[in-house]
């Protein structure tokens, strides 16, 4: 299956927005580039914002906890344990 394929699955949603949340979800989730959005690319951002806002800090903290929520969340709704990764889903 490829982009446009989804695009397909999804008439009632405006093309361009699959093509942005499909661009934004990797570029901002796939962070070491593998095309596989797993927990690790998860800690490396939190590692990102404690460098850059404080290791222990009021950001960084929210950073974890919110990312760790993201991923729970992403987890839950695939029916993926939290130790999987989430593969490309075939349309990229």
């Amino acid at each position: 299956m490829n982009l446009e394929d989804v695009i397909d699955m999804f008439p009632d949603i405006e093309p361009f927005l699959i093509r942005k949340w499909h661009y934004a979800f990797y570029t901002f989730f796939d962070l070491i580039g593998n095309d596989v959005i797993e927990w690790r690319d998860f800690q490396q951002l939190i590692d990102a914002i404690g460098a850059v806002r404080g290791m222990g800090g009021e950001d960084h903290i929210a950073a974890r906890i919110s990312l760790t929520d993201v991923w729970h969340s992403m987890c839950e709704t695939m029916n993926k344990d939290y130790k999987e990764k989430v593969r490309n889903m075939t349309f990229r």
